[in-house]
């Protein structure tokens, strides 16, 4: 199966810390999984994973 990626963008301070810190400024996440409205994501720099909802995510925008 092909690898999926997607491109995320801070919207609060925390995250904005995590982004600039643990993912090395870098947009593009690799997903692991999904399931119900949430996506599992591995950082492009493999040093941060997390979730967060398909829409209206409080930390993540999804961006293209």
């Amino acid at each position: 199966m092909k690898t999926q990626f997607i491109y995320v963008q801070p919207k609060t301070k925390v995250s904005k810390d995590i982004f600039d810190y643990e993912m090395n400024g870098l947009h593009s996440c690799k997903v692991l999984g999904k399931e119900e409205e949430k996506i599992f994501l591995q950082s492009i720099a493999n040093d941060y994973i997390f979730w967060i909802k398909e829409e209206n995510d409080k930390y993540w925008e999804v961006i293209k």
